[in-house]
């Protein structure tokens, strides 16, 4: 019973963190009375959940129910935030976080909900989310102004590193915009033979033949421009360490292809939508 308190005070923590993001990025985009009080009801249902959590009586009844109503809400608030409009740079990264944070609180939830079944601990994070940061964060940069960075897909929570992940993504995204002077970057997630597939397309100079077997060597570089400071044998060992594989298709003109395939676990929740986003 102990592991289960500390277990639910930890996903309780987590999803009182993700909460606050959304709440406070619907908030600004929608003023009126109504919804910031509806708001208000979601952080103080949050409040009790918490206590629940902490509570050795409480932890495999009321918590569990709480979390199911708690779940029943979220439906509408990722359509608020999905409607939610805005041009400014700095919403639209926010609106990214919201989205995420919501997925998080949903898988979250769920796994309070079975609580009295015995679930197992682990760090959580969504794909999508460490997708949209990495490419924002390249976006932000500057450096990159006549490349745009085109993602389609969301909504999977995987059993990941999110700082070493975002690592991975920033790196692939900066190699793929050094190969380019304009022009698209596309990034698609999906499910691919059981496991599921991050890929990082670009139209590039390409790389050449001699370089390809020798790209996630440890030390080995094609230039002396240097990137984000990892690596591609940095994401070679991330990957392989989760059971994954990563790999390369590229002919010289014309553009490269790098695919990330990571296994998708059984009790992994998969819900990926055609969510498009422009970075």
């Amino acid at each position: 019973m102990e592991g289960k308190i500390k277990l639910a005070d930890r996903i309780a923590h987590d999803i009182a963190s993700s909460v606050s993001v959304f709440i406070n990025f619907l908030r600004d985009i929608y003023s009126c009375t109504d919804s910031v009080v509806r708001l208000e009801e979601l952080r103080e249902t949050l409040r009790v959940l918490a206590k629940q959590a902490r509570d050795e009586k409480e932890i495999e009844t009321a918590a569990p129910q709480l979390a199911t109503e708690m779940l029943k809400s979220l439906d509408s608030i990722s359509q608020a935030i999905e409607n939610a409009k805005s041009h400014e740079p700095d919403l639209i990264e926010r609106k990214v976080s919201a989205k995420y944070c919501v997925d998080k609180v949903r898988f979250m939830l769920e796994r309070l909900c079975t609580l009295k079944d015995g679930i197992s601990s682990g760090a959580f994070a969504s794909i999508g989310y460490i997708i949209g940061t990495a490419a924002a964060e390249v976006r932000a940069s500057g450096v990159h102004k006549n490349i745009l960075i085109r993602y389609s897909g969301s909504g999977l929570i995987a059993n990941v590193d999110e700082t070493a992940l975002n690592r991975v993504m920033t790196n692939l995204l900066v190699n793929a915009s050094q190969s380019m002077d304009a022009g698209v970057i596309h990034v698609n997630l999906r499910t691919h033979d059981g496991m599921f597939r991050i890929e990082v397309i670009d139209n590039g100079k390409g790389i050449k033949d001699k370089h390809i077997g020798k790209l996630f060597r440890h030390g080995f570089t094609r230039d002396k421009k240097g990137g984000t400071g990892v690596g591609l044998a940095y994401c070679k060992d991330v990957i392989e360490n989760y059971g994954g594989r990563i790999s390369v298709h590229s002919k010289s003109d014309t553009g490269s292809i790098f695919a990330i395939n990571l296994p998708k676990e059984k009790s992994m929740p998969t819900f990926i939508d055609d969510d498009s986003l422009d970075f």
